[in-house]
């Protein structure tokens, strides 16, 4: 489904063993395997601003010690939701959560299976209210939007699954050099470093389907 005339907001991206696609010279960030298809146009509105200026999720790199590291503020836990069939789907179990970043940017497109879902979020003591945030820190958070955008597939049935386990992520390339880019984290930060603070950071539910 194309958006008409699609706006920047902000968007939950989830972050699972996707298949990502990150294409630097337009700036459009694809998510698609079966039926969980998003895509984004990074297209900043004001030439003075960077997009990830308004982003809830922050993510810098630091100098600890002597060494490089990436930080990552605010990752949104979606309870109650779960990746079945390679897709983001509501399953009301509480024992259940994906984890993603909230960025700024326009929906372009998403699969005619997936629901939008818009919360309002009129401040910041909306977003501490409303949003399960791991590594909060609100500090110069701007809401110049005030919807978070949400795309899963809801009110549908589940196919049967034989195993619930908890999924870590595995290592790619597109998601690290997406991050990179949007974030604009330099040249001296490796990518071996972006995508050791994502593998530390990001895990998921996983439903497995039963075998036939």
């Amino acid at each position: 489904m194309a958006e008409n005339n699609p706006q920047n907001t902000h968007i939950f991206i989830p972050i699972a063993n996707f298949n990502y696609t990150f294409n630097a010279t337009t700036l459009e960030l694809k998510i698609e395997d079966n039926n969980y298809k998003l895509e984004i146009k990074l297209e900043n509105e004001n030439e003075n601003e960077k997009l990830s200026d308004k982003a809830i999720t922050k993510i810098y790199s630091d100098n600890e010690g002597g060494r490089k590291k990436v930080v990552i503020k605010n990752i949104l836990v979606l309870v109650g939701y779960a990746i079945n069939d390679n897709t983001l789907v509501f399953t009301a179990d509480p024992c259940d959560f994906v984890k993603g970043i909230i960025i700024y940017a326009k929906p372009t497109t998403y699969h005619n299976s997936l629901t939008r879902v818009t919360l309002n979020l009129n401040n910041v003591d909306t977003i501490k209210k409303k949003l399960y945030l791991l590594n909060l820190d609100l500090h110069n958070i701007n809401i110049n939007d005030n919807n978070l955008n949400i795309f899963a597939r809801f009110n549908t049935k589940l196919k049967p699954y034989s195993k619930v386990e908890k999924a870590n992520i595995n290592r790619d390339n597109a998601l690290v050099n997406f991050i990179k880019n949007y974030y604009g984290i330099t040249n001296d930060v490796s990518n071996d470093v972006i995508a050791e603070a994502i593998k530390d950071n990001f895990k998921y539910t996983v439903l497995q389907d039963q075998q036939t």
